[in-house]
């Protein structure tokens, strides 16, 4: 269970000066400890509250009404994209940033369509990643120039009319999970990494052929192979 802080409004006075709060949602400890560190030197910022839980994140969020909800896509339970929609349903004027170890190409045209402002790489630096909260504190939205270019030639493909391409038609679970076959995870292991159970695993691959109209799993894993180093913006 990660540590509640004390209910504090959107912006806090600090010193004189209004902080916006800022609610950390990641299920890896040292990233959040040490993100909570790096936003709380900040005078225009303050972390309000922390967790590692989707469905604590939503209890938080509610109870403590930030300005900012960072968040990762990878959690257990109910992935980032399921959360940002649900966080978009119940706190309509709070920002949120989805930060990643998974490429923008994968999931950060997704994240904006679910409700986040902006998709940030985890492995970009602190002032980036600081540089980046700002900017969707400020109303607008964040996204690489990669990622932008990627969603301007996805509209002018027709990407998003009923034409689209066959893997933008599996949900977000079964494109999480096609992702990492693709990376050369194995079921036990993509069901350790999202929290689920090998069966929930196969049913999802057996989606995923269905819809890809994929008779064999080897055609599964040669084609979840060729999009993951196909597909970059």
């Amino acid at each position: 269970m990660g540590r509640l802080s004390r209910a504090v409004p959107s912006r806090t006075p600090v010193g004189g000066r209004a902080r916006a709060t800022v609610l950390v949602v990641d299920d890896q400890p040292v990233f959040r400890e040490g993100l909570i560190r790096i936003i709380n030197q900040e005078k225009d910022l303050a972390v309000c509250g922390e967790t590692g839980d989707p469905a604590e994140a939503l209890v938080r969020a509610e109870a403590l009404r930030p300005a900012l909800v960072l968040l990762d896509i990878s959690l257990e339970g109910m992935d980032g994209i399921d959360l940002t929609r649900a966080l978009r349903d119940r706190l309509p004027e709070s920002a949120i940033l989805v930060v990643s170890t998974y490429p923008e190409s994968l999931y950060g045209e997704r994240a904006l369509r679910a409700g986040a402002n902006g998709y940030a790489m985890k492995r970009e630096s602190a002032r980036a990643l600081l540089a980046a909260m700002r900017h969707v504190l400020e109303g607008k939205t964040h996204v690489s120039e990669a990622l932008n270019q990627l969603i301007l030639r996805n509209v002018s493909n027709g990407a998003n009319r009923s034409g689209r391409a066959p893997v933008d038609r599996l949900s977000d679970r079964e494109r999480q999970v096609f992702e990492l076959i693709g990376h050369g995870l194995g079921t036990r292991e993509i069901a350790s990494r999202l929290g689920v159970s090998m069966k929930t695993v196969e049913t999802h691959r057996a989606r995923i052929k269905e819809k890809l109209d994929l008779e064999r799993t080897t055609a599964l894993v040669q084609r979840a192979i060729d999009w993951v180093h196909h597909r970059r913006p």
